[in-house]
């Protein structure tokens, strides 16, 4: 039924009245299959180096400065790809959570900052675009 950490980000989802915006589901198997069709997997997740990547960043480590500069990532997202607002996407973690978290990137974007303030690595699958973004347990973030 999860970690700590997704425990938490239930509670947070229920608090914030997003529970019927954001399917939980117990597997994130599924998720990384499609990852693995889509992109090339390396020992610590998505190998960036044989993937075309959109955008990248290096994010400060400070997690508030990190949060922020995050924001503005997506923001970049948003204003370069203004129809992944509405596409679904699939959230994960590669260690600290065990849950895949299914809503629209818009409801991501309200909601980010919980997922990211867990040290893991983060992944936002979009399921029709076959995009993803990556954020690095290393304060790096890929989208490709």
């Amino acid at each position: 039924m999860g970690t700590m950490y997704d425990k938490e980000l239930i509670s947070y989802i229920d608090y914030k009245g997003f529970c019927n915006d954001i399917m939980i589901y117990e597997s994130t198997d599924g998720v990384i299959n499609e990852l693995e069709e889509y992109f090339v997997m390396g020992y610590g997740g998505i190998d960036w180096n044989q993937t075309k990547i959109i955008f990248m960043e290096s994010l400060d480590s400070n997690v508030e400065q990190y949060l922020v500069q995050a924001k503005n990532f997506l923001k970049k997202i948003i204003i370069s790809f203004s129809h992944l607002q509405n596409e679904t996407v699939f959230v994960i973690g590669d260690n600290l959570t065990e849950l895949s978290y299914k809503m629209k990137f818009q409801k991501f974007t309200e909601l980010f900052d919980q997922f990211l303030k867990i040290p893991q690595h983060t992944y936002i699958w979009f399921t029709e675009s076959k995009k993803c973004i990556n954020f690095s347990f290393e304060n790096e973030v890929f989208f490709g």
